[in-house]
């Protein structure tokens, strides 16, 4: 783990099989290398007034360089639910605009899981994702169309996630990227027993616990 944690701190992943990125084939392992590029979004105290409850469009708190707690916690005192999404941004990821994407494999550190329920996963729809400062940055809004059902998600170090090549090539068809732009992908709950969680927590960089990236054009 240590090697690949030094690979990416230059801003860069590393390749096999022909080269990776770029688009010239084979692939290429990015691994979060700065604290602050991963963490999660969060609005709390949400009140519930359906059955099921939609997350939120949006959130008003950030917690950089901290993975716990994502998804829906209900409060049954305050009958509310607190809603996060975490956040992981892979920099300098080499593939070139519209190049086709194989497969995309999400590969965090699961340190917690509770309830029932699905996760998905999707991306900052942006050219070039800035490291998250803010909680509205993480607005639902803000997201690719491209989402992949988290259901199997488990306690691992690593899990694996289901592919998410659609994710990544909504981002890499978009007419202002570039390679060696950034991507941020993000994991939340899209909704909820009214009186149900489901949460999970990851590892951090921090903790030598990044989350990876592993892209096949």
């Amino acid at each position: 783990m240590s090697d690949l944690l030094l690979l990416g701190a230059g801003r860069g992943g590393y390749g096999d099989g022909g080269g990776g990125g770029g688009g010239g084939g084979g692939s290429t392992t990015y691994t979060i290398s700065a604290d602050n590029d991963n963490g999660r979004f969060f609005r709390n105290n949400v009140s519930i007034f359906s059955d099921p409850m939609p997350c939120p469009s949006s959130f008003n708190g950030i917690n950089r360089n901290a993975l716990y707690t994502i998804g829906a916690n209900y409060d049954d005192e305050e009958i509310t639910h607190n809603w996060a999404a975490g956040y992981f941004r892979f920099q300098n990821v080499a593939i070139d605009q519209g190049a086709t994407v194989s497969s995309a494999i999400l590969k965090p550190y699961v340190t917690h899981v509770s309830g029932s329920g699905d996760f998905l996963i999707a991306a900052i729809d942006t050219d070039d994702a800035p490291q998250p400062t803010a909680g509205f940055q993480g607005s639902k809004t803000s997201y690719t169309t491209a989402q992949i059902t988290y259901s199997a998600i488990t306690v691992a170090a690593p899990d694996t996630s289901p592919d998410i090549k659609t994710v990544i090539q909504e981002i890499v068809d978009r007419s202002g990227w570039s390679t060696g732009n950034d991507i941020t992908i993000v994991i939340y709950c899209n909704s909820i027993a009214a009186s149900g969680g489901r949460t999970a927590a990851f590892g951090r960089l921090g903790e030598s616990k990044a989350a990876q990236l592993i892209i096949t054009i």
